[in-house]
């Protein structure tokens, strides 16, 4: 992003002396894509940060959550070829538990994070067991 001076100067240039973009990218020593990039905006204001969404949070997995991170544990001691992916976390939890649903959740625990998901099948049993 280029400072709003530069931005005045260029919008200046092309629409009140009606130079061409590639004169001005020229003259500016910007390139014509930023030149035309600046020429067809209308809103400068920065976009408002988006707000995360109720379906990211799952409290379907707050009863899986001290499983997983008795895992993620015990992988600390195990060499680094040996530790859990997270497919393998999934396929885990898939045997090991009786009820699943549909679940994507962003899950750390000082470790790069899990992306957790799995079928819509037993989506009812969880919802009706919570």
């Amino acid at each position: 992003m280029i400072a709003m001076d530069k931005v005045h100067s260029i919008r200046q240039l092309f629409y009140e002396q009606g130079k061409s973009v590639s004169a001005i990218a020229a003259e500016t020593g910007h390139d014509r894509k930023t030149i035309s990039k600046y020429l067809d905006m209308t809103d400068f204001n920065t976009p408002e940060p988006k707000k995360e969404d109720p379906e990211n949070m799952c409290p379907k997995l707050d009863a899986y959550k001290p499983l997983i991170d008795q895992w993620l544990l015990d992988d600390r001691k195990a060499p680094r070829k040996q530790r859990h992916t997270a497919k393998r976390v999934f396929k885990r939890l898939q045997t090991e538990t009786e009820d699943w649903s549909y679940v994507k959740k962003k899950y750390k625990l000082n470790m790069p994070f899990l992306v957790l998901s799995y079928p819509a099948k037993a989506s009812a049993l969880l919802s009706n067991a919570a």
